[in-house]
């Protein structure tokens, strides 16, 4: 919990990054009118190791927000593009989406969602077009620490697995828009079904309350506006491959036995590679 010392450091820092992050302690001290101990204090509580590490973290931040802020709508049809912009603005993509996307997480969702995972005994996962890379890496992930899931891409073959699933079971659908037509169908089967399902999607759809309240969760993450052309869609696609890795982090820290589980199949994939 920070101090209303530290909150009005924290605006000032936010407000003048530049300033922040090129200059020494005493300086910053007589910035901020504030002692060297409660500048270091707060940077402690903003869970960094040293001021320098902060300094470090948002000046990689405010870079990045300056290429996005330069990045113009068109950019993948500019004339002026080379391969070192072309670079750059993938880089400045996918760093961003993260960064957002880690604002805006709720750790107590994400708490629940992993919870409502491992008290079920198998997953199925439902993706289209991008979102089907990112259910079929969870799937195998999830396989690997022995959760028994399948990932599909096709309505037809969610609603054939699903028809026969039982209560120990949880459906995850992961879309960018929510406004296809087969993740909207397969919303619609399984609310009608009563079947228990989670959601991954993008903050354009934090305010659709239907699905807030039928789903079991909802998990949220930040996509660039500016893509209007880009495909796949760099930033969904690296911040629901971020949110994935989270979770998957967190059911490995509450599963018994799960670093002996990860263990074993590497072994058995280091025996396969040396046949």
């Amino acid at each position: 919990m920070l101090t209303s010392t530290e909150k009005l450091i924290l605006l000032k820092i936010e407000g003048d990054i530049e300033t922040f992050t090129s200059k020494s302690i005493a300086e910053l001290s007589k910035i901020y009118f504030a002692a060297d101990a409660t500048i270091l204090r707060l940077v402690k509580k903003m869970g960094y190791k040293s001021l320098k590490d902060m300094q470090i973290d948002y000046g990689g931040k405010a870079k990045i927000n300056s290429k996005i802020n330069m990045m113009n709508d068109n950019y993948l049809f500019d004339e002026g593009s080379n391969i070192e912009s072309t670079v750059s603005n993938v880089t400045a993509l996918s760093l961003y989406s993260i960064f957002k996307t880690e604002e805006i997480l709720n750790n107590n969702k994400l708490e629940d969602f992993v919870n409502v995972i491992i008290c079920k005994k198998s997953i199925l996962l439902f993706g289209i077009g991008n979102s089907r890379i990112s259910a079929d890496f969870f799937n195998n992930q999830l396989k690997r620490v022995g959760i028994n899931s399948s990932s599909h891409s096709s309505v037809h073959g969610l609603l054939m697995q699903s028809s026969f699933v039982l209560k120990d079971t949880v459906v995850i659908l992961i879309s960018n828009s929510f406004n296809t037509k087969e993740i909207k169908f397969a919303t619609s089967y399984l609310i009608d079904k009563n079947i228990p399902f989670l959601i991954i999607t993008s903050s354009e759809n934090i305010k659709n309350n239907q699905l807030i309240k039928k789903a079991e969760c909802c998990l949220f993450y930040s996509v660039n506006k500016k893509e209007k052309y880009s495909f796949p869609m760099i930033s969904s696609f690296y911040s629901q491959i971020f949110i994935l890795n989270i979770i998957f982090n967190i059911i490995i820290q509450k599963m018994e036995n799960s670093q002996e589980k990860i263990e074993a199949g590497n072994k058995l994939t280091e025996q396969w590679n040396k046949l």
